[in-house]
């Protein structure tokens, strides 16, 4: 009896994470093993170019690597979406998601040049999403030990929140 190789679990359990995103059944009692199920949910969502479909799968796809540690192949998936965006608000979550992982890789070029992708969509841009992009770009200066434009960015967040009124200011000890 022979043990699946490391590249055949890893596809078994995408695979199997993407079925269950889909909501089709796949596997023995189907009578068709999952990667075939796969592959044909796959091609059918390609010829029928639906865009959404694709869309939701590479981030269903770069979730999945995502919650298991591979973020090299989440990253690859979750600008993989990049393509089949269809509105700003799409383009601002692929740059959230790409920036995220990119700081858990040490990758800051990356988060630097999806901040700026981001930012350029302000149409869709909440305060809170302006906020996270402020703190990723802060960090990525951090890093390239540009301080001062660190500082700049992470105190803007702060000025925003005072003028936003989100922040008590009785509450604060210092």
């Amino acid at each position: 009896m022979t043990t699946p190789s490391k590249k055949e679990n890893k596809e078994k359990q995408r695979d199997i994470w993407f079925s269950k995103r889909l909501g089709f059944q796949v596997g023995p009692s189907v009578g068709i093993d999952d990667s075939k199920a796969l592959g044909q949910r796959c091609s059918l969502c390609c010829t029928n170019l639906i865009k959404e479909s694709i869309r939701m799968g590479y981030n269903d796809f770069g979730e999945f690597y995502y919650a298991h540690g591979q973020l090299g192949e989440a990253f690859k998936n979750f600008v993989g979406t990049r393509d089949y965006c269809t509105t700003s608000k799409h383009i601002i979550q692929i740059c959230l998601h790409a920036i995220l992982v990119s700081i858990e890789m040490g990758q800051f070029k990356h988060v630097t040049s999806y901040v700026s992708k981001a930012e350029q969509s302000q149409d869709a841009l909440d305060p809170v999403t302006i906020a996270k992009l402020r703190s990723a770009a802060g960090l990525a200066h951090l890093e390239g030990k540009k301080y001062k434009l660190a500082a700049r960015k992470l105190v803007s967040n702060t000025q925003q929140a005072t003028k936003d009124g989100s922040t008590n200011r009785e509450d604060d000890d210092c």
